[in-house]
């Protein structure tokens, strides 16, 4: 197993961009580590034809790579039998596409349940349904403005209820939903529940076995990937229904008179030509994650989220928003100054954070702030970072105020 202590320099960013050198927004894509970029060249060079479409070796072998991508996804998630990994452009393409093929199975009434703390990738497609069709979708009521907790839940269902759609960690708060235990009240009520784990696939270790959600979506550009690839792991036989969102090459059996017979799943659902160097690309994202032990990971993520919490809340005037027991992200807004200005401030001392709503609107209503800065932690951190993103607010609180 390899050791964290020196994860830094197995990313090339770090030493070809010094005013880069403290990146505190993982939150939003991951730095891509040398043996990741490596793969990706090298699916260029070595492996640059379209899977499934060709009698000759080349083609076999992008095959047999999509294909050991799409197990290692099954091992690393511990994907249950039941359900099956196919392959989107990213997981707002995922999301896209779930509610679309949802569509078909809810009518004008039919109540869609989703988070407060929800990126706008996972509400915008609902509320779009909701004006198409009628579906309502609601907000679960909370009593904490950084938590969300089983009773919030079982308030917020209704007889009407049919889809539970949630984020598992805010990429706001860093706040961890109950996901598990969400879906074993869901299921008792033969409600489906569909997961954004963006912000989670890299920052916990996630059973999707475990969880028994319906549908997990993840990104590979935020699990130290390339951009452009996602995945929508999804319940086989709710798949098995669904008409395809997208209808090309690679996803039909038989086209004649008008009519088409689907291939099976995943090829059903994956039309067109896939991100072939995003999924070698990932496999090698996947591989270099797993050289690391989960449990040494996580906390690693953890200790330096609560050490940059405690530091940041040492600050007079400064704010924090987020769960203090989270992981990933949390946020911070310092009186008297915009989180635009300190961002570009923390960029002239080489600290990289987010600024703005983080597209979440309806969060940031509730909370009743218009922007924050943002700070995310990824593998490569280390407490240098938390020093120098202290030393740079301090000097925009000199600088502005």
């Amino acid at each position: 197993m390899s050791s964290l202590v020196n994860a830094k320099n197995d990313f090339p960013l770090f030493s070809e961009r010094k005013d880069a050198f403290h990146y505190l927004d993982s939150a939003s894509t991951t730095q891509k580590p040398q043996a990741v970029i490596l793969a990706v060249a090298e699916a260029y060079k070595r492996f640059c034809a379209n899977p499934h479409r060709g009698a000759y070796r080349l083609s076999e072998d992008v095959t047999a790579k999509v294909a050991s991508c799409r197990e290692s996804l099954r091992r690393f998630f511990n994907v249950p039998d039941s359900h099956e990994v196919i392959f989107t452009h990213g997981a707002t393409d995922a999301l896209n596409a779930l509610v679309f093929m949802m569509t078909p199975f809810l009518e004008a009434g039919d109540n869609v349940i989703v988070s407060p703390l929800e990126h706008h990738a996972n509400l915008l497609p609902w509320y779009r349904q909701q004006k198409n069709i009628g579906t309502l979708v609601s907000t679960i009521s909370t009593e904490d403005k950084f938590e969300v907790t089983l009773s919030d839940i079982e308030r917020s269902i209704t007889p009407s209820t049919k889809i539970i759609s949630v984020t598992h960690v805010s990429n706001v708060l860093g706040t961890i939903l109950p996901i598990k235990e969400i879906t074993q009240i869901a299921k008792e009520k033969n409600i489906r529940v569909f997961v954004d784990g963006s912000q989670a696939a890299a920052n916990l270790p996630v059973s999707i076995k475990n969880l028994g959600c319906d549908a997990y979506i993840v990104s590979a550009h935020k699990m130290y990937g390339p951009s452009g690839v996602g995945a929508l792991i999804i319940d086989k036989a709710l798949a098995e229904t669904f008409e395809p969102y997208q209808l090309g090459g690679g996803m039909v059996l038989d086209v004649k008179d008008g009519e088409m017979i689907f291939a099976p799943l995943p090829e059903r659902l994956e039309a067109g030509t896939l991100p072939i160097e995003g999924i070698i690309g990932w496999q090698a994202a996947i591989e270099y994650l797993s050289s690391f032990k989960k449990e040494e990971k996580e906390k690693h993520l953890r200790n330096l989220r609560s050490k940059a919490w405690e530091a940041l809340s040492k600050i007079k005037g400064l704010t924090l928003f987020g769960s203090k027991d989270g992981i990933g992200a949390f946020s911070f807004a310092v009186e008297g100054v915009h989180s635009h200005d300190m961002a570009t401030i923390l960029d002239g001392n080489s600290v990289c954070v987010r600024a703005g709503h983080h597209c979440a609107k309806p969060l940031m209503g509730i909370l009743g702030i218009e922007s924050l800065a943002r700070v995310s932690f990824g593998i490569y951190n280390d407490e240098s970072d938390i020093e120098a993103l202290v030393k740079g607010i301090v000097q925009a609180q000199r600088i502005l105020l």
